[in-house]
Order: structure tokens, then sequence, then C-alpha cells
């Protein structure tokens, strides 16, 4: 070969693999980086079929044998490539037969990898995507904060001229009336400040506040304010060391979370208040997409045995103004609010609900100015990451590319096949996983495999993109084990939601693993 050829065949960006109809002769560098090989050696001498499934087209391996003259060309046709891992790669592959130096011939067969195109494709659109809601959120967070600026200043002169009123003489009406004035003012200048919070436009004052002694006294205080809220809730806090953050700011989140909490127990249910010290094992996602890294943190938790949130508002309850509570009772900023005041802070905010089990909100405040523990050994009865792939069963597209993307950025591996056949394939080579996640179509269209998993791997659980109609619905609440291994997470599901339940899954069965060892 010579230079020139041999410099081109090592750069390609595609993959070429030259075999002599059995065995593998050589590879460039795009082959070793797809199926996962350090060295030309490693695969060298390997069958041919050992990488692809269809060994360099069946039509191809007959003219070799027979001598008969090959095509011109021949088109790209779908291939599945195996790397060392047994990961399965959707590839196309192109075949020709080539005479090498010695007079041999031989079989040049070049692999374009569709995956890496395809994510490459999501990837952009997920980046213009981010960048397009990241300005929008931008340019409206900016008007809100004028707009509720402006607002709020005409409001502070009709409240004073309305004072100014009830100072007179006035009848038994006419008080009422400038009582009225006086109140509906004092809502709408609450919606301002509250937009105003959201827009980050208010003054902050960060200093370190005990959690546990504010959030006691903060829900005393509302407690005092609504005597069937305080039949409702209670507070369980273990003493804490102190976080950065605007106590008012922290009284606003708090109070925000309860409300939403109070709305969700109307027909009935208990309202629990958590304030504890933590150490995240895994990374977490929250819900405005920022990366909770592993570490020491300072939890809020407000958890209530309410109606919970369906699958579908679980999309749009972090969305300003979107509300599902009756006209006139709810302005849908809350959850917007916190999100934002966390996000002020430099805290975060997590979630988990399921229809008829409740919800749980959780708050993570970062011990004091510790960095994340980048490169700090975490304690060895906390895993810090599965030390075996995730295997994500799903015969579409990339609908779930940016869950996938996300999981990955967290630490993981993740490994996609499209079948249940494919499935046990990539268990026989690389083993038992640390989690399978089987999306809602090859649910139905293999509607007993998880009946078969559960056979074969019964302490490997598998979480199903679906509803669940025959079984408890044990959704999004980690708290809540399937014994039977089998976890259902009903669609429409957002990329927040997905992402830390499979985290959640994962921190569970290393926990167990750890119990039991």
């Amino acid at each position: 070969m010579t230079s020139m050829l041999a410099k081109v065949f090592d750069e390609s960006p595609d993959g070429i693999i030259v075999h002599d109809g059995e065995h593998i002769l050589d590879v460039n560098a795009a082959v070793l980086r797809l199926v996962g090989a350090a060295r030309r050696d490693d695969v060298i001498g390997w069958p041919i079929g050992r990488l692809l499934e269809y060994p360099h087209l069946k039509w191809v391996e007959r003219q070799l044998t027979s001598g008969t003259p090959p095509p011109e060309t021949s088109l790209f046709v779908p291939e599945r490539l195996y790397a060392l891992d047994g990961s399965i790669r959707e590839v196309e592959a192109h075949a020709q037969m080539i005479v090498l130096d010695d007079g041999q011939s031989a079989v040049c067969v070049w692999v374009h990898d569709l995956r890496a195109h395809h994510t490459a494709a999501h990837k952009v659109l997920e980046e213009l995507r981010q960048q397009y809601a990241a300005e929008a959120r931008a340019v409206a967070t900016r008007i809100a904060g004028g707009v509720a600026h402006t607002i709020n200043n005409r409001l502070q002169i009709v409240r004073g001229f309305t004072e100014f009123l009830g100072d007179g003489p006035l009848t038994h009406e006419q008080r009422r009336d400038v009582d009225e004035i006086i109140r509906a003012t004092d809502e709408a200048a609450d919606l301002t400040r509250q937009l105003m919070q959201f827009a980050g436009v208010l003054p902050q004052v960060r200093e370190p506040v005990h959690l546990d002694a504010l959030a006691r006294v903060a829900l005393q205080e509302l407690g005092a304010q609504d005597a069937d809220l305080l039949g409702r809730i209670s507070v369980v806090t273990d003493a804490v060391d102190a976080v950065l953050i605007d106590p008012r700011q922290l009284r606003e989140l708090l109070a925000a979370l309860v409300s939403n909490a109070r709305a969700a127990t109307r027909a009935g249910g208990r309202i629990v208040v958590f304030v504890a010290g933590t150490t995240l094992p895994t990374p977490r996602r929250s819900t405005d997409g920022r990366r909770i890294d592993r570490g020491r943190y300072i939890t809020l938790e407000v958890r209530d045995t309410g109606t919970g949130v369906d699958s579908a508002d679980q999309m749009q309850m972090f969305t300003p103004f979107f509300t599902t509570s009756p006209v006139g009772e709810g302005n849908g900023l809350g959850l917007a609010v916190v999100e934002g005041l966390l996000r002020q802070n430099g805290a975060f905010l997590t979630f988990s609900s399921s229809p008829g089990a409740g919800s749980t909100f959780v708050c993570w405040f970062r011990v004091g100015d510790n960095p994340p523990l980048v490169g700090e050994a975490v304690p060895a009865s906390v895993p810090h990451a599965a030390p075996r792939p995730i295997i994500l069963v799903d015969d579409t597209d990339g609908a779930h590319a940016t869950a996938v993307r996300g999981l990955e950025d967290l630490g993981n591996r993740v490994l996609l096949v499209r079948s249940e056949a494919e499935l046990f394939e990539v268990v026989r080579h690389v083993g038992p996983p640390a989690l399978v996640v089987m999306s809602a179509g090859i649910h139905r269209k293999a509607p007993r495999l998880s009946r078969r998993w559960r056979a074969q791997w019964p302490g490997v659980p598998m979480l199903i993109l679906d509803g669940a109609p025959t079984l408890p619905p044990h959704g999004t609440e980690p708290s809540r084990p399937d014994p039977r291994g089998i976890h259902w997470l009903a669609p429409p599901i957002s990329e927040h939601t997905l992402i830390n339940r499979v985290q959640a899954l994962l921190e569970e069965r290393g926990a167990a693993e750890l119990t039991t060892s």
C-alpha cells in the first residue's frame, strides 16, 4: 500500500475493514473507535462475523470464492457492527473486491456509522433548542421584571391614595369598598413581587442560615395564619450546617412549596417537611436542567400524600402561569418562583410525583462553599457510579436521545438495542447490566419481555416507560420499590423525570448490593 493510500486509509472518517472472506486482515483507526479497540492487533485475525452481522455482503463473498468478476459499484446497505463491549451499532456498509499487493483477492468494507450522525444531528438540534429557550427565557424574564416593577410602582400609588380616602369620614359601605381596594391592590402587589423574584431583579442578601431552625420558625408562622394547615403539617429536622441563602427568599420558596402541597391535600392527606444533611452518591439533574454533582448537601424536602401530579402536567408544572388550580385560586407562579429563587442562590430543585401517591419536592443546598466532589473519593459504602451499563431497549429513532445524553453526562454508559432479541444478545456478550429501560413501543410489541427478563435476571431491575394498568402505580416515587423488580413510568415523560428516576434506581440497587455483600 503506497504512503498516500495508507494515509487515506488511516485518516478516513468512515471505518474500513479489509478481510479475505473469513478473517480480518486490516482495519483503520475509525473502526478501532467504533468497536472500542485500542490497537489493530486487537481485531486483526478475527473472523469477520465477530464484527459484522451480515459479513461483507454475501454476494461479494460468493464472488471471492467463485472468481466471478466484481461489479463496478455496490450500494451502501444496512448492517450491524458489534463492539468489543457487546453493544451494537447501526451502520451502513459498502463492500468491494480488491486485489492486494501480493495478488490475493480480498474485500474492502467501508462502514458508515449512522448512530454518530444521528447523535450529532440530535445534539445540534438540542443545542439550538436550548439556545433558543435560554434566549426566550432571558427576554421573557427581562420583560417580566420591567413590567412588574412598573406595575408595582403604580399599585403603590393606588394604595397610597386609597389609604388617604380611608382616613376621611366614610359610610359603612364606603369603608368596605376601600378595604376591598386595598385587599385587591395587595394581592396584585404580591403577584408583581413574585414576578420580580422570578426575574431576579429584587435585591438579594445571602448569609449563613441554619435550615432546621428557620424552617421550624417559618412553618409556625404559616400555621398561625392557617389552623387547617397546622393540623396537617409536621416538621422533621436534623441539626445541620449553615448554608448561604437569602433568608427572606428561603421563606418565600418554603411558603410556595407548602402552598402547593396544601392544594394537593385539600381533600385529605399529610404534609411533612424534612431538613437533613446528605451525601449524593450519583449525580442528578435539577428541574431546570442543571447538573447536581455528587457531594455533600443540606436538603429541604416537602412531601405530601395528596393527589399527585400526572405525567402531562409534569411537563409544564414549572412554566410560569401554568396552574391546575380552579380559576381565581392560583396564579401559576409558585413553582416557577421556587425554581428561580433556588437558581439565584446556587441551589437546585428535584421532584417526584405519581397520581394518587403524592409529590415530593427536594431543594438541594451545597454545604457552605464546598466545591463539588470532583475527583474526591466517596466512602466505600456509597456507590458513585454504575459499574455496569444501562441498556435502553427502544426501536424509535432518537425519541430519548436527550435523556441518553443526560445520563451519559452524569457518568453512565448507555447501550441502545432495538429489540428483545438484541437485548439478550448484548447481555450474552457483556453480562447483566445495572438497569434495563424499555420503551412503551417495545413493551407493547413484546409484552412478555418483562416476565422473561425477571425469570432470567431477577436481580436486575427494569424500568418500563409505559403505564401499568394492572399493577400498583409506583411511577416516579423512588421510596416505593417494586418487589418484582419492575418499575413503571407513565408517558409523557420529561427528561428530568426519566434521568432522576434512573439515577434513583441505580442508587437503590447499589445500596441493596452493599447490604447483601
